[in-house]
């Protein structure tokens, strides 16, 4: 990935994968009741996040969506600043 796209692009797929890291991690805790929403800020954001980041992942069989408009959804879900 490093050789053929632009370090922000690559930053902001990082932050996802970090972002359904931290969801998956804790996916049992929470799928039990047991998770208590602002004990942790890194899942509070997954929480905050994940049903976004998982529709940005599907896509029907028919659809198409163009390089830069896939960039453009990965840069709205994703509002860190770029590095």
């Amino acid at each position: 990935m490093p050789d053929i796209v632009a370090v922000d692009h690559r930053a902001r797929a990082m932050e996802f994968n970090e972002i359904l890291s931290s969801y998956n991690e804790a996916e049992d805790l929470i799928n039990i009741g047991a998770y208590v929403k602002g004990s942790n800020p890194q899942i509070d954001h997954a929480l905050n996040k994940i049903q976004s980041l998982r529709s940005f992942l599907k896509q029907d069989l028919n659809d198409g969506v163009n390089y830069k408009d896939t960039l453009n959804q990965l840069n709205n879900l994703i509002e860190k600043p770029l590095v």
